[in-house]
């Protein structure tokens, strides 16, 4: 019994991830994405209110080899309520890094009228020797 108490205790102790929320964006989920030995971010967000006109997002995700060097995505937003962003692909990442990333909205195409910006994380998790497997370099 003592030994069922000892392993479920960090499983009632853990947390869910804080999902970011601000405006008119929430998080609904996110992770990386792999395909060969390229890998992605992607993640969903909720978008509330009606709007009458399309967004134009831009959205900022930390380059895991070079922090430096931001990898950006630019899409349109049609008021469909739920927003996809996937980024440029890398090839390696640190593990257990959380990762930074930055929405910017904007009302017009040009990207001169800010509507909103929200920032979010994700967080590298893979196991050492999967990673080696599929040839993703460990930072």
């Amino acid at each position: 019994m003592l030994m069922l108490v000892m392993l479920l205790t960090p499983l009632c102790l853990a947390r869910e991830p804080v999902r970011a929320q601000s405006g008119l964006v929430s998080d609904l989920g996110g992770g990386f994405l792999i395909r060969d030995t390229a890998v992605r971010y992607g993640k969903s967000y909720r978008i509330s209110g009606e709007l009458d006109r399309p967004l134009f997002v831009v959205a900022e995700f930390e380059n895991p080899p070079d922090i430096h060097h931001k990898l950006m995505t630019e899409l349109t937003y049609d008021n469909e309520g739920i927003l996809s962003v996937q980024s440029p692909s890398f090839t390696s990442a640190q593990l257990n890094k959380s990762y930074r990333l930055k929405l910017k909205i904007y009302s017009d195409a040009d990207h001169t009228r800010l509507v909103a910006v929200h920032h979010s994380t994700l967080t590298f998790r893979l196991n050492p020797a999967l990673a080696n497997k599929l040839g993703i370099d460990l930072l």
